[in-house]
């Protein structure tokens, strides 16, 4: 039942697309909807004039239609307002003056056009009765990509699925009169809307139907039907318009509610908000598809993972500055044990080579790292206060000289090895064995970033 039938863009006219020249007014087109048996406006507007006015149009495509609401005034026998149509400078026939109030009235239209860039252009005169504009619908050019626009998709559009239950009405629409009757679409845009034809001969007793979007919850609408017997069949009537959705691919599903004595479900036309000409789904747009799901889950997990070790990372190493500010604090009451290099090799290594040694050991010439502020105070440099705070010397004095002999230091000299050690307080216990009382003192006045990141990682037994 359905063909491929090219989809037409539908300009309003209030779009910026459209230049016009002239006395023209903007208003509220629903003050005609109940006018004739056209419909109502598109999107509830309408420009108009009174004098002499045109406006324009630029496209690319085979194929375009005007249309507006017409009201001509013929008392004097010649028509008011009058009007002529051009395509690229060109004048071509007008649609013949109709004698009742009627929307969505052919005002212009060209069917074969050479596909291409056109300019179409619309002169109006008129003496005093409204002249009144409503849309454009044109054809595209094939490989023409218009997005964001509104879409007029015909009922035999090969997107367009109907169920056995679906006859064809006149060449220009589908209907059904079967309870449970279904029609399926997929689309790309914000909206929808379903127009067709209140029938005069078929049954006038109202129904219901139902829609689906993206197996959403049921939307129920009502199908009026018509008053009277002798009522003419109503055409472009809007059934229903879905709610605002985001931008997309979008299912729905319509579902007719009535019998074959009841009024008809009937098709005429989709209009889509803010679709697209484009034959394939643009990357950026989300699919309400699970594949699509999964995709989101696995970007987000690419972003957590990074974002979670970051905060761990942080976490621990604001908990180590903190210990080691805590540690160094309470070291001031604590002897100050270090772990001694080889006076020969200046290699890190603990008497029993069974622990490591957290000592710096550096030459004066460490690239990264400056020494000055660090200094070793012979005992002749030792306050009262250190020496009051020192605690009892539990090994030998040999032990001390032994230590001390490793960097040329006796008790009393100032001078020795050209090298320095770096150790911070609270590295306690490192060496059994080991320990030196507080007149071998250190004072800290800047340590770069990159040696407290070194340091900040004791053993602790």
């Amino acid at each position: 039942m359905s063909s491929s039938v090219t989809r037409k863009v539908v300009i309003d006219d209030t779009s910026s697309l459209i230049r016009y020249v002239g006395p023209w007014i903007t208003v509220n087109g629903q003050n005609y909807d109940t006018q004739g048996n056209f419909g109502a406006t598109f999107n509830n507007s309408l420009h108009g004039t009174t004098g002499v006015a045109n406006f324009s149009f630029s496209f690319s495509g085979s194929q375009v239609y005007v249309s507006g609401t017409i009201s001509i005034n013929n008392s004097t026998g010649v028509p008011d307002p009058s009007w002529g149509c051009f395509m690229d400078s060109v004048a071509s026939g007008t649609s013949p003056p109709f004698g009742y109030i009627e929307n969505n009235w052919p005002l212009c239209q060209w069917d074969n056009l050479a596909d291409g860039p056109h300019v179409l252009e619309v002169h109006v005169t008129s003496k005093g009765q409204t002249f009144w504009f409503d849309q454009i619908n044109y054809t595209p050019s094939p490989n023409l990509i218009v997005n964001e626009t509104a879409l007029l998709v015909d009922h035999k559009d090969a997107d367009i699925h109907l169920d056995s239950s679906w006859a064809d009405l006149g060449g220009i629409a589908n209907y059904t009169s079967q309870k449970g009757a279904q029609m399926q679409f997929s689309f790309v845009g914000t909206g929808l809307s379903w127009y067709g034809f209140k029938p005069t001969e078929l049954p006038h007793g109202p129904t219901t139907a139902s829609y689906v979007v993206d197996n959403q919850s049921a939307v129920t609408f009502t199908l009026p039907g018509l008053p009277k017997s002798d009522i003419p069949t109503q055409y472009n009537q809007k059934f229903f318009e879905t709610l605002a959705l985001p931008f997309g691919l979008h299912n729905i599903t319509v579902t007719h509610g009535g019998d074959p004595s009841l009024t008809p479900l009937v098709l005429g036309t989709l209009v889509v908000m803010n679709g697209t000409t484009s034959k394939t789904l643009p990357a950026q747009i989300s699919s309400p598809s699970k594949d699509n799901h999964v995709k989101h889950a696995r970007n987000l997990g690419i972003i957590i993972g990074p974002v979670f070790a970051a905060v761990v990372i942080s976490i621990i190493v604001s908990t180590a500055v903190i210990i080691h500010f805590r540690r160094r604090k309470a070291g001031k009451n604590d002897d100050t044990e270090l772990s001694l290099p080889s006076a020969s090799t200046g290699n890190f290594a603990s008497p029993d080579n069974t622990r490591e040694s957290h000592n710096v050991f550096l030459s004066e010439s460490t690239p990264f790292m400056s020494t000055a502020g660090l200094q070793i105070e012979s005992p002749s440099h030792t306050s009262s206060a250190n020496l009051h705070h020192s605690n009892t010397i539990t090994r030998t004095m040999r032990k001390q000289e032994e230590a001390l002999a490793a960097f040329n230091l006796s008790p009393g000299s100032e001078s020795g090895s050209s090298r320095k050690l770096l150790n911070y307080p609270h590295h306690t216990r490192l060496v059994e064995g080991l320990r030196v009382p507080h007149h071998i003192s250190f004072r800290f006045i800047k340590v770069p970033i990159a040696v407290h990141i070194y340091l900040i990682s004791p053993r602790f037994s």
